[in-house]
């Protein structure tokens, strides 16, 4: 069955330098709750380490081991520039995301970041054979330390608005468009972006979903990578409705991840 979440989809990300050396990015939406904690010497990162709070594969938390290959790594400005140092489909996605954020938030020697972004649940307009959805018009905002920062109408796969996005396709195309961006508006697409394919998932039939095992769904992440998509187990209780609980969104990330193992 169809959930019948009505409402909004929200995501929190909140990095901070917790040291002169360190820096804690979280992430909590509908799905994940996750941490990357990345250690360097202003140039180089020397360590990093994951934690999987809530997550919706059984294999998310494995996701640890290959991260590790950022150490080594320089820190850059640029967000989205991790993907010249570990393979993205090799990676959770969210903790890669993190990752790239925890680089830009070190080398920029920012202090603390926090954005929330809130996307419009769409009404599924059409159900392809292979169960991809398409979905309905809608808004997506993102702010940044309580400042709205981005705001688009899309739909379908599409921005609609405002004029200077207009056209601009949310898969093909998208990472050319940002790379000609300055960093920080670069970093707020890329944010939006990803928070809207997630928020997809608030309209997904449940009981049909099938297991990474049982799809063909290329692999695209570290869970669907041969080695563990065999063994991938569904997690029903990963999932949980933020709307009208927004404010609860990592409420308790004053606890340092490495005190939570």
């Amino acid at each position: 069955m169809f959930p019948s979440f009505d409402g909004q989809a929200h995501r929190a990300i909140d990095i901070r330098a917790t040291s002169d050396e360190e820096v804690v990015a979280w992430l909590e939406d509908d799905f994940h709750h996750f941490s990357v904690t990345i250690t360097h010497d202003d140039e180089f990162v020397t360590d990093v380490s994951m934690l999987a709070l809530r997550h919706p594969y059984s294999t998310c938390p494995t996701a640890a081991e290959p991260i590790r290959e950022l150490i080594g790594a320089p820190l850059v400005k640029r967000a989205s520039d991790v993907g010249q140092w570990i393979n993205m489909r090799m990676q959770c996605t969210h903790i890669f995301d993190l990752a790239g954020l925890a680089l830009a938030h070190a080398a920029a020697g920012r202090t603390h970041r926090r954005y929330h972004t809130t996307i419009d649940d769409r009404s599924i307009v059409e159900v392809h054979p292979t169960g991809r959805r398409t979905l309905g018009s809608g808004r997506a905002v993102v702010l940044q330390d309580g400042i709205e920062v981005l705001v688009w109408d899309i739909d379908g796969h599409e921005i609609t608005g405002p004029n200077e996005w207009a056209g601009q396709s949310l898969n093909k195309g998208f990472r050319a468009k940002t790379e000609t961006l300055e960093l920080e508006p670069a970093e707020h697409a890329t944010i939006l972006r990803r928070a809207i394919m997630i928020a997809g998932g608030r309209s997904a039939d449940r009981d049909s979903t099938l297991l990474p095992r049982e799809n063909t769904k290329p692999a695209v992440c570290h869970t669907y990578q041969p080695s563990q998509r065999l063994n991938a187990e569904w997690i029903p209780s990963s999932v949980r409705d933020w709307s009208g609980e927004q404010d609860e969104l990592l409420k308790n990330i004053e606890v340092s991840p490495e005190s939570k193992r």
